[in-house]
């Protein structure tokens, strides 16, 4: 099997996923569901059919430690992701999954405001590797609101800016590519308790936007339970409805 260390240009496409604090990496189907309050160990998202789709693990703290997307059952993995946290709740290795199998792995290192990340891809029995670093700017309330990803040869590869209303909320994510031409925004909506309801994509990247709506209902506790996606031609009727079902530390299951 051979290694070659690559620097190419990447654009990473992320939404809600960069805490308030830093960098912890959050990403894939489970980003809205990345943190949890502690106690809840697992979600069970099911279709309309009861069909499951997909499934969490929590560690202690509520953060992430496994997620997986199912195709037509349970025994038909498509896509996962393994996370792993230093003693300080920082993300320092992720492993992306592809029918179980791991196709790539990326860790980190923290250094102040920066962040050095080494990604492995395996492909046709090959190994790549791509290491990247990133630098983080934040408001003067100490908010993330910058990233920039820059390559081993100096060059920037890719940067995300964070808008935020008065009061800290998350209203738009602009993704841009290394010549910083805008490539995806996403734009969050909120109801009168300050939840997410629903967020709209927009991807310029081909020269046209994708406008794609997504509705959430919470429980009384602040918890996603539902899941709603209209398609972007103003048709009311849902083309995916999804339910989210909490697995908590003493074993009882709240959906």
């Amino acid at each position: 099997m051979g290694k070659t260390i690559i620097s190419v240009s990447i654009t990473v496409v992320c939404f809600l996923c960069l805490a308030e604090s830093g960098y912890t990496g959050e990403g894939l189907d489970f980003e809205k569901i990345e943190r949890l309050p502690a106690g809840i160990t697992g979600c069970v998202v099911s279709n309309e059919e009861g069909d499951v789709v997909g499934k969490a693990e929590y560690d202690g703290g509520g953060r992430l430690v496994r997620a997986v997307e199912y195709g037509v059952s349970e025994r038909n993995l498509v896509s996962g992701v393994e996370n792993t946290y230093d003693e300080k709740g920082r993300l320092i290795e992720k492993v992306y999954l592809e029918n179980d199998i791991p196709v790539q792995r990326s860790t980190y290192e923290y250094k102040g405001d920066s962040v050095a990340e080494s990604k492995t891809y395996s492909c046709n029995n090959n190994v790549y590797i791509l290491i990247v670093s990133s630098t983080y700017r934040y408001d003067r309330n100490k908010r993330f609101v910058e990233q920039r990803i820059i390559d081993t040869d100096g060059c920037l590869t890719g940067v995300f800016t964070i808008n935020r209303s008065e009061d800290g909320k998350l209203q738009t994510e602009k993704n841009f590519d290394g010549e910083e031409n805008l490539i995806a925004e996403y734009i969050c909506r909120y109801d009168n308790y300050g939840h997410v309801v629903a967020y709209e994509e927009k991807d310029y990247e081909y020269g046209y936007s994708i406008s794609v709506l997504f509705e959430y209902r919470y429980d009384e506790t602040g918890k996603i339970v539902r899941e709603i996606q209209y398609d972007s031609d103003g048709d009311e009727t849902p083309i995916y409805v999804f339910y989210y079902a909490y697995t908590y530390a003493n074993g009882d299951t709240i959906d």
